[in-house]
This record gives C-alpha cells, structure tokens and sequence, in this order.
C-alpha cells in the first residue's frame, strides 16, 4: 500500500489551475484576499483492496469561493463548477494522473452550494464538491500500466482555430477541453462540427470549429500507449 495523499494533492493542484483562478490546499493564506478562488482539502481513503491488488477508495473536497459588492447572485460559483467538472469530471472513465499509482474512475459524492454570507456590502457565495475516487496502487490488474497524462496551454489569441502539441504525436487522447467545455466527440477524418475536435495523430494537431481567444485554456487528458 501507497501513501495517495501527495500524489492526489499533486493531480488536483494541476487540474484545478486549469481554470485560471487562485487554487490552495486547505486554505486561503491570510495575506491575500482574492474575489473569486479553489480550495481543496479534506482527502479521505478507506482500504478497497482485493486479492491481487491494494487500492484505495478515496474522497476529496473541493470548495469553490466567490465575493461580490452586494449582490452574488451564484453564478460566478456555478460556472466555476461547471469548470471544475470538466477538468475533474468529465465522465465516470475520465481520470487524473497520478505518480506511480493509477486512479481507475471518478465519481461525485455530495455537490452542496452553502447559504450566502454577507460581510461589508459583499456577499460571499461558496459551493463544496466532493469527489470519490478509486485508486490503484499495487498488486495486479490485467496489465494495467501507468500511462495517463494531461497537457495544458492558454492560447495568446492567434493560433486560429487549430493548434499542434508536437509532445502529442500518436498518442491516444481521452478528453479534450476548451475554455472549460468538453468536446463532445474527437474525430480523427472529416470536418469538425460543434463541439468535436478533429485530432491528427500524424502531426499532433487539434483543429476546433471555433478560433482560440486570448487567454482561452486547452486542457487535454492522453495515454501514451494503448
């Protein structure tokens, strides 16, 4: 059995930034007093080990905090979330990568957006995610071998509708998104439409139906080999 702790918080830190905002581990530092920003905290593991295998299931808090002059009315925290699921939650097969274990599948235990709290003409809206995970960390499972990884860009606003990632030749990619939204098919011939990607394994491009703008976030989940 592995300690998942560290590489739990280290997959979450680099999922969460994803989003653009402040992200800590279990608090806000008392020198800084951002509107809008992540923490996560709370990691929970119980033993779910089987005859050939020590794994995990593991619980792990994520709270999403907004500021507002007078009036929030929850939005800011819903988008965020909307983020954070596609980052965190895409579907029950998408995982984060984690050092020398692997986590298997995703699920949410409790989404909860707390009661307002209003503090010098602001008000503060706060919403806590707790996702459930399964993580594997040893014995046997058919083979399985740790091989998925994420890759993150923010765009300068003139790449047009396309980018290559010359590091993301022939692999095998499992999600793609897009400022935040998950493409909803990823196509290797044809035009892209909606919300796919069309991805050429040969060069390592990813072409879009719309342009990038400045400061747009691509998130992509891969595996390095079948």
């Amino acid at each position: 059995m592995l300690d998942v702790n560290y590489p739990l918080r280290k997959a979450y830190y680099g999922a969460l930034q994803a989003t653009g905002l402040p992200v800590y581990y279990q608090s806000l530092p008392n020198n800084i007093s951002p509107d809008d920003y992540i923490v996560f905290r709370s990691i929970s593991s119980q033993d779910a080990s089987t005859k050939n295998s020590s794994d995990t299931s593991t619980t792990i808090t994520v709270e999403i905090h907004t500021t507002q002059d007078v009036v929030n009315r929850g939005k800011s925290a819903d988008d965020i979330a909307n983020e954070i699921y596609g980052y965190v939650y895409a579907i029950s097969q998408f995982v984060l990568p984690m050092d020398n274990m692997q986590m298997i599948n995703t699920q949410v235990q409790s989404d909860v957006v707390q009661d307002f709290v209003l503090n010098n003409q602001k008000t503060h809206i706060a919403r806590f995610i707790t996702f459930r995970h399964n993580i594997f960390n040893g014995g046997s499972m058919g083979g399985l071998v740790l091989t998925i990884s994420n890759y993150s860009y923010t765009a300068t606003g003139t790449e047009g509708d396309t980018i290559t990632v010359g590091a993301l030749i022939g692999k095998k990619i499992l999600m793609v998104s897009k400022d935040g939204i998950v493409q909803s098919g990823i196509i290797t011939t044809g035009t892209p439409t909606g919300k796919q990607v069309k991805y050429d394994s040969a060069t390592g491009s990813f072409e879009f139906t719309t342009d990038f703008a400045q400061d747009e976030n691509l998130f992509i989940v891969y595996q390095n080999s079948n």
